[in-house]
């Protein structure tokens, strides 16, 4: 077939023609309405993003205890292969001195400034709570010793921050449960605190571990919510399931479920409030090690032996994941070494390594790793030492009360 190329030019040349006259218009019609548009830029209250897997690491304050060795090829040396994006602390203590601030912060300079590590603080427990406690002077003094490490160390990644671990006090887990009137007036005097010296530092409400105590998350929404940042919770699998209790084991497929119906309900929950949920603590215990005293936590990270050993370590996986997929913001496993490791290990480098294990091994709930150990009888006969005796606290209108619960929480379809 032919075709005359002369006849087919001036058809093409007719529509590009009306293409840009039609392009003219349009342009004349915009420039005609933009003195009178209005651009608005914007954004979003808050980023879905996944903040990423982290640590809890607790040898971030314990580097005058390691032999430079121990520091460089076991600390160190792992931190900057894994190079978490997010991290969980004890760190931010009221009373920290100037000498003990610079030492973290030399440490951050060797892991979270290099991974661009976000932290989240937890200044394990506050101390007891006497009659005479003044919350905002101890707000203050947690604020003044904060902007020190941000403004003037450059420790810019301090992100988040709450006034103790679990809701500890003392020697107590989860006192501030059974005073939550004073966990409230702490909250707020460190959320005043924070403003006054300008720190963009936000709190994490109310970081309560296991689901007896998920109604403290539903207590934050409700009292806490305008000054949390993000609202936070722990979770954690038993290394022996409990027929009777219904506690699952490591390799139950329920556990993926259960999990991750709680996280998402929340989560929705703290979206309605424009707010996030973290997973701010997750993993496997070997055994029941909890009481109504704070004993030494040995064990959660990596102490596994028997037929459970491995379902251990795929169930700490399956966790994470489930956090990521309900929408969490982070979630911090515990941990990088193990509480109170790195400095108590059985094949100690020195004399008084091994000695710190010989006294880790043989405390109250502490791990008894040899046969030796648990047929010396020594750690029974510690555990039959008279407690000390009881100290007088603070008794607030809510002391030895539990905290009015509030109207029942939405509670989604998972």
């Amino acid at each position: 077939m032919t075709m005359n190329i002369s006849s087919a030019r001036p058809v093409a040349e007719s529509t590009t023609l009306r293409i840009c006259a039609a392009l003219a218009v349009f342009a004349s019609l915009l420039e005609a309405r933009a003195a009178d548009a209005e651009i608005t830029l914007g954004k979003p209250a808050m980023r879905w993003l996944w903040g990423g897997f982290g640590f809890h690491n607790s040898e971030a304050t314990m580097t005058p205890l390691m032999t430079d060795e121990f520091r460089d090829q076991r600390v160190l040396k792992s931190f900057r292969e894994i190079s978490p994006t997010f991290s969980r602390l004890f760190a931010g203590y009221a009373d920290w001195t100037k000498e003990a601030m610079d030492r973290f912060a030399d440490y951050y300079d060797a892991t979270f400034r290099l991974a661009g590590t976000t932290l989240y603080l937890v200044p394990g427990r506050m101390p007891v709570i006497t009659e005479d406690f003044d919350a905002d002077a101890y707000a203050e003094a947690v604020a003044t010793r904060l902007e020190y490490l941000v403004k003037e160390r450059k420790c810019t990644k301090i992100r988040y921050y709450t006034a103790a671990n679990e809701l500890s006090v003392g020697p107590t887990i989860s006192w501030f449960k059974d005073h939550w009137n004073t966990y409230v007036t702490v909250m707020k005097a460190l959320y005043r605190a924070f403003r006054r010296h300008g720190l963009d530092i936000g709190l994490m409400s109310s970081d309560a571990a296991g689901t007896g105590n998920l109604e403290t998350l539903d207590w934050s929404i409700r009292d806490l919510n305008d000054q949390t940042e993000v609202f936070c919770w722990h979770k954690y699998t038993f290394y022996r399931p409990d027929a009777q209790t219904g506690r699952l084991g490591p390799g139950d497929p329920a556990i993926y479920g259960e999990l991750y119906g709680t996280l998402t309900n929340y989560v929705r929950i703290c979206l309605r409030k424009e707010k996030r949920l973290s997973l701010g603590e997750w993993g496997v215990v070997p055994k029941k090690t909890v009481t109504d005293r704070m004993v030494n936590d040995g064990g959660p990270g990596f102490n596994y032996d028997g037929e459970n050993a491995n379902l251990a370590v795929l169930a700490r996986v399956e966790k994470g994941l489930c956090a990521m997929n309900a929408g969490c913001l982070n979630a911090a496993s515990w941990t990088f070494c193990d509480y109170p490791d790195p400095m108590i290990r059985e094949d100690g480098d020195t004399a008084e390594e091994k000695a710190r294990y010989d006294v880790n091994a043989l405390s109250p709930q502490g791990p008894e790793t040899t046969a030796a150990r648990r047929a010396s009888g020594a750690t029974a006969r510690m555990r039959q030492t008279s407690p000390p005796p009881p100290v007088h606290l603070w008794r607030d209108p809510s002391h030895r009360q539990a905290a009015p619960r509030p109207p029942e929480p939405e509670r989604l379809p998972c």
